[in-house]
């Protein structure tokens, strides 16, 4: 049992070399050597975790997905109490789109596996089903329960909000990423979206 505990524990630890190469020098740096040299383990020991590059690659989208759960969570956690269902939807927003340092390389490192999911019949139903329809299905279920309890700006239809919200933060990223946009820019696209979707026009 310790065995396998340790094998996970590496696996993700792999996962993370992934991202930080991913996010500094691009997708082609992540080998299976280069990744090995960053985790400070040895290609074999890679190769034992993982059958190929792409069962690597897999992994580690599946890990982005959940740095990214905990990160927010940590965020509504820290909030004050008792927080407001628009400071909680804020809060969740801020955590998705990547407004310093540290969340722009994450996020340089999202749109490189978002292109190569495009090309990669094996990868691209994962980035559908893990980030689109779960991000998609997090703000469905909070703005549909805010219209039930009529905490949203009459005539707001919930699932067009939903996906709305989604496409904004989508289209946040490549533009912060790319410095097209700034972080209080950023923030208050958020602010406005989130002005609408609670008081109206």
């Amino acid at each position: 049992m310790p065995r396998a505990v340790d094998q996970e524990a590496r696996r993700r630890d792999i996962a993370e070399a992934v991202m930080r190469l991913v996010g500094s020098r691009g997708l082609a740096a992540a080998s299976i050597r280069a990744v090995a040299a960053e985790a400070g383990v040895s290609v074999g020991a890679v190769q034992r975790c993982f059958h190929s590059r792409e069962a690597m690659m897999t992994f580690t989208l599946g890990q982005v997905n959940v740095r990214l759960t905990e990160r927010f969570q940590a965020r509504v956690a820290r909030l004050p109490a008792p927080a407001t269902p628009r400071d909680l939807l804020r809060a969740v927003l801020i955590e998705l789109v990547p407004l310093d340092d540290e969340t722009r390389v994450e996020a340089r490192g999202g749109l490189a596996f978002l292109a190569m999911a495009a090309e990669d019949a094996a990868l691209a139903p994962i980035v559908r089903d893990t980030w689109y329809a779960g991000a998609l299905d997090f703000f469905r279920r909070q703005l549909t329960a805010l219209h039930d309890a009529a905490g949203l700006a009459p005539g707001t239809d919930p699932e067009l909000a939903a996906h709305e919200t989604q496409v904004l933060v989508e289209g946040l990223r490549a533009p912060l990423v790319l410095g097209h946009l700034s972080p209080d820019q950023a923030r208050a696209l958020l602010d406005q979206h989130l002005h609408r979707l609670f008081d109206g026009a």
